[in-house]
This record gives C-alpha cells, sequence and structure tokens, in this order.
C-alpha cells in the first residue's frame, strides 16, 4: 500500500518542480508567467513582446517571395476601370480623400496570390485561413498619395491601410 502512496507523491513532486521552473516566452520568471503566487511582485521585463504572426505580422513573410507593389505608373489591363468592383474601389478611395471619383486614377494594378485569407491586410486579434488565396492587388492615386485596395479573385476590392505586403506576383489568367 506504501508504493501506489510513494510513486503519487514522487510524481506529483516532479510536476511540481516542474511548473515552478517554467518560464513563459520570452524570459519571463515573474510570478504571474509562472503561476506562482507568492505575493512578490517582479516588474515585467524590458523587451517589447514578439507579435502573434497570424493576426499582426511586423513585415513581409521573406519566403512570401517579392513585396514590391507594382509601379504606380505603370500599365494596367485594359478594359479595368470599366470593372465594377474597380469603380466601387475608386468611389471608395474618393470619398476617404474628400474629392470627386474623377479624379482618382488607377495607378496600379497586379494578379497576386495572398499568403493567407487576410489578404495582405491583417487586423489585430482577427483569424484568418492560413492557405494562398489568388486575388489581386489595384492601386489608386489620390493627388500624390498612393492608396492599396485588396481583393480575392472575383471579389470586391478592400482599401488596406497597413499593408503587409505578403503576397507572390501571379500571372493572369
Amino acid at each position: 500500500m506504501r508504493l501506489p502512496l510513494v510513486v503519487t507523491a514522487a510524481l506529483t513532486a516532479t510536476l511540481l518542480a516542474a511548473c515552478g521552473s517554467a518560464t513563459a516566452p520570452g524570459g519571463d520568471t515573474s510570478p504571474s508567467a509562472t503561476g506562482s503566487s507568492t505575493g512578490a511582485t517582479t516588474p515585467p521585463p524590458a523587451t517589447t513582446p514578439s507579435p502573434d504572426p497570424t493576426t499582426s505580422p511586423s513585415g513581409p513573410d521573406p519566403s512570401s517571395g517579392p513585396t514590391v507593389p507594382p509601379p504606380a505608373d505603370g500599365e494596367v489591363p485594359a478594359g479595368l476601370a470599366d470593372r465594377p468592383e474597380v469603380k466601387a474601389a475608386m468611389q471608395d478611395a474618393a470619398g476617404r480623400a474628400g474629392i470627386v471619383a474623377g479624379d482618382v486614377r488607377i495607378g496600379g494594378y497586379l494578379p497576386v496570390t495572398w499568403a493567407d485569407g487576410s489578404l495582405g491586410c491583417p487586423q489585430k486579434g482577427m483569424a484568418y485561413t492560413q492557405m494562398t488565396v489568388e486575388g489581386e492587388l489595384l492601386l489608386l492615386r489620390v493627388d500624390q498619395r498612393t492608396m492599396q485596395y485588396h481583393a480575392r479573385l472575383g471579389g470586391p476590392f478592400t482599401y488596406c491601410a497597413t499593408p503587409s505586403g505578403s503576397y507572390s506576383p501571379r500571372t493572369a489568367g
């Protein structure tokens, strides 16, 4: 009868020791990070936590291919400005800039493969599918400003104020 008690005590001690030596990501050993409740407070480390790559990437993923937007004065496909979703994006850009839609110019267009379901424009706190998505990148010129609009293939364009650059160019087809 003593053997099960000894084994249980040994396992409990091992688990408690492992819990006491755990550190949070970034090496934080404060009581709140380890689950200890000794009552002592330790100031947080002076490092900046790394962002969650699924919700707020800090920049382009080096493995996602080229991330340079198309030239702002490059050629655009014939009839692009006549597509309803492009007209809607131009209307949106005009509203954001406080000008008439006729003053918005197409500055560039590129068929792309987005790295994930965020379509190159992740929003903090949102979760996205982690599969590539075929889509389009549209650059609109308003005065001296270039605005990016992103879409999945066949979908409406959405303004992206903070693009991540997580796409690869693809050939139109």
